[in-house]
């Protein structure tokens, strides 16, 4: 389908490309941001911070790596925000900005995690927004996971996602979400994951191992350079999937 070779373009040059969206201030010429830092608490009273990117009624949720933090999709948000998407990307409790010490937690404070991701979604359906998306990189990947096996009409995108990290297990997860599967050639580890994922989902799957790249994360929002099979991936009109696929 055409759609995934969409959201996989986007993603990798969010990966690959620190250009800005927003509007033009007439009085600097410069490119504003059109995102607002927000608050909300989780199900459990954890003060959570996220970047909200206003856009239209159907919303995205990004959630970050460990100890990462919410301006790591900078790039994708906006980008998705150009496309007409309400975007939030939070602080995982314990990292950035929200509240919590994520060197003290427990497997079950990072189970935990999927409350922050409820508040989000939360948060935006309070705004008259509906989460259509979660895209989550590692321990956001499984957390993400975790999310869609819990909202099957959401679609999830996971970016090297493992089969257990810090005690979120996604190894016999059969979620019926649509989900996108991505991971890095030479992280053995999370391609290999991916595959046995994969094979658990019950929704329409799509399974990326990115060839000559060593994750498939985001890079910070001011990165510039691409890796030579990104780069060839984003000059394809079918993104790199057999022409059956796009």
């Amino acid at each position: 389908m055409k759609t995934w070779a969409v959201a996989i373009a986007l993603l990798l040059l969010a990966r690959c490309d620190g250009g800005r969206v927003g509007f033009t201030d007439a009085a600097t010429n410069e490119v504003q941001p059109m995102l607002t830092r927000v608050e909300f608490r989780s199900e459990d009273g954890y003060r959570i911070v996220g970047n909200y990117y206003e856009g239209g009624a159907r919303g995205v949720l990004l959630l970050h790596q460990l100890r990462k933090e919410k301006s790591t999709y900078d790039t994708l948000a906006r980008r998705l925000q150009h496309q007409g998407y309400t975007v939030l990307a939070i602080d995982f409790r314990g990292n950035g900005e929200s509240e919590g010490e994520v060197d003290r937690f427990t497997d079950d404070d990072f189970r935990a995690m999927l409350k922050d991701v409820e508040g989000a979604a939360h948060y935006l359906s309070a705004k008259n927004v509906s989460v259509i998306a979660v895209i989550g990189a590692s321990i956001g990947a499984n957390t993400a996971l975790r999310f869609g096996d819990a909202h099957p009409e959401v679609a999830v995108v996971a970016l090297s996602p493992g089969l257990n990290y810090h005690g979120i297990d996604v190894s016999r997860l059969m979620p019926s979400s649509r989900t996108l599967l991505v991971a890095a050639e030479e992280d053995v580890s999370s391609a290999d994951s991916v595959r046995t994922i994969a094979k658990n989902v019950r929704g329409e799957t799509k399974t990326l191992v990115l060839a000559g790249a060593a994750s498939a994360a985001p890079r910070s929002s001011t990165a510039r350079s691409c890796s030579a099979s990104t780069r060839r991936f984003r000059r394809r009109s079918c993104g790199g999937l057999d022409e059956k696929d796009c």
